[in-house]
């Protein structure tokens, strides 16, 4: 039984696989093996991975019927017997020390779930750069349990599970699988353990490479299956209300629920929000209980409101916020019509005495002055060394 299994799932990804599996077997840690889940490819990925698997005997294939990235991950564990599960995407790449640190902090610290930082590598442009909101808040290096544990998992953390170590055996007990959707079907898995997780360890190490801009990406594709993300929230919102000893993230979900509708609906492609996705989301939040939740952020607390507001209070408070709006738009063009009027004010008190210098500096008795001035220096005795 190897120490870690590195479950890849893989769609037509026959551009980058090879990529992929290469930063796997430059791991300094050695102790692992990797099982490709083929989600029914039409591309050369059964190829690849043969051609991989031969020269590695750590390296093994699944073929699957088309059943989406969510299932493929759930056939790979159900074969994985190892101690730990990494999931990576099979556009993605990890640092060659990545599986060492991992393993590491989960043995140091006895951790439930390891996360450590990562970056973005534009598919196009080919620039990388940081992603600085997978970990906010937390402590590195130290085993988080109790009450160190993050009081805010869904602001503290993302829901991809490609930045994470999972312990088998946690995993396991907690019966946790990815769900059947085609986006968002990391989400429940990885926020549900990370709610329930006894210990989280936290690597301050970039590890991990995330493929971004990538056409064939099913983050492009978000349109063909927007509600996924309505059923992730579901399913976690269901999970917290189930299990009283999760009510201390209450707080947190309800501000990521709205954050994360915003979000989904504002990045849709161009003419995909429809009075369908609107109103399916607006009936979503209007069955989240909000009472007595502690909001982070204004703006996530106004749009959340709105799904809890009938007709006539949404026309009261945008005429209050309208008014509001306006009444400053007011005050800030009197306070700039006055502050113009200052400078206009100074400019011309600077004008008059720069012409008073100007006809000083002209005057007869000025220039005499300094010539005399000149004359009292020409005849001042030396100072004495």
């Amino acid at each position: 039984m190897s120490k870690i299994s590195v479950i890849i799932p893989a769609y037509n990804a026959g551009r980058f696989l090879s990529e992929c599996l290469d930063s796997v077997l430059a791991q300094s840690f050695s102790d692992f093996d990797v099982v490709v889940c083929d989600d029914g490819s039409t591309d050369d990925t059964a190829e690849i991975v043969g051609d991989y698997s031969k020269r590695d005997s750590r390296i093994s294939y699944m073929h699957l019927d088309h059943v989406g990235a969510g299932a493929a991950r759930n056939s790979g564990m159900e074969r994985a017997s190892s101690e730990y599960l990494y999931f990576l995407d099979a556009d993605d790449m990890i640092a060659s020390n990545a599986l060492e640190v991992l393993h590491s902090a989960a043995e140091t610290h006895a951790a439930d779930v390891v996360v450590a930082r990562s970056h973005y590598l534009n598919d196009v442009t080919k620039e990388e750069s940081p992603i600085d909101f997978t970990m906010i808040d937390v402590a590195c290096d130290v085993a988080l349990r109790g009450d160190s544990l993050p009081s805010k998992p869904f602001q503290s953390f993302v829901g991809w599970s490609w930045d994470k170590l999972f312990r088998a055996e946690f995993i396991s007990r907690h019966g946790l699988t990815f769900q059947n959707l085609r986006s968002s079907n990391d989400a429940f898995f990885v926020y549900i353990a990370l709610c329930k997780a006894s210990c989280i360890a936290c690597a301050d190490d970039d590890l991990f490479t995330h493929r971004t801009n990538n056409a064939g990406s099913l983050e492009r594709t978000r349109s063909k299956s927007w509600n996924n993300a309505i059923s992730a929230m579901k399913a976690i919102r269901d999970e917290l209300t189930e299990d009283s000893r999760l009510d201390r993230y209450w707080d947190s979900f309800v501000n990521w629920a709205s954050h994360f509708s915003y979000w989904n609906m504002s990045t849709l492609g161009e003419g995909s929000l429809t009075p369908e996705v609107v109103n399916a989301f607006d009936e979503f939040l209007a069955g989240i209980d909000c009472s007595g939740v502690t909001f982070f952020s204004s703006e996530d607390a106004a749009f959340i409101e709105l799904a809890h507001c009938d007709r006539l209070d949404s026309i009261s408070r945008y005429i209050q916020l309208r008014k509001r709006d306006e009444s400053l738009v007011d005050r800030l063009y009197s306070e700039e019509r006055e502050l113009m009027a200052e400078i206009d004010r100074l400019q011309n008190l600077l004008g008059v005495a720069s012409g008073r210098l100007s006809a000083i500096e002209s005057s007869r008795s000025y220039m005499l002055a300094r010539g005399i001035s000149r004359m009292v220096n020409l005849f001042k005795p030396s100072r004495p060394d």
